[in-house]
């Protein structure tokens, strides 16, 4: 077993995207980003202001992996296109495709109860270490 390192430089496409904390109750595993199928929010809009708007928290998204690393695994669900779907972490999904990354720690759910949990515990575990910058 390869022991990675928790964030990996910029040298993605060697090793994979993972994420700095587990989420308590819930089993991340390694998937591959060609498996995935993602969009940004941005891709979506038509109106000019909020797509400057949703391209700026892409970018406060990768600069913040940049310096804390990938603090929580995105959210997949089954896909229709590909093997899944990132129902959470699309801006994420963005990075790790940007730098080339040929894997990326994730959580697979199967209804919208457990992504709610899941996004309120890491939203409990950042409140309480005082990390306001919950984008990555």
């Amino acid at each position: 077993m390869i022991n990675w390192p928790k964030q990996p430089k910029k040298d993605g496409g060697t090793r994979p995207l993972t994420s700095t904390h587990p989420v308590l109750g819930y089993d991340s595993t390694l998937v591959p980003v060609q498996d995935i199928e993602w969009k940004l929010d941005s891709q979506k809009q038509t109106n000019r202001e909020v797509k400057a708007q949703l391209e700026a928290f892409t970018q406060s998204v990768h600069d913040s992996v940049d310096q804390h690393g990938m603090r929580w695994p995105i959210i997949i669900k089954d896909g229709q296109d590909k093997k899944y779907t990132c129902y959470i972490g699309n801006d994420r999904m963005a990075y790790a495709v940007d730098n080339n990354y040929t894997h990326i720690s994730a959580i697979t759910v199967d209804n919208s109860i457990d992504k709610l949990k899941i996004v309120q515990r890491t939203r409990q575990h950042d409140a309480l270490e005082g990390f306001s910058d919950t984008v990555s």
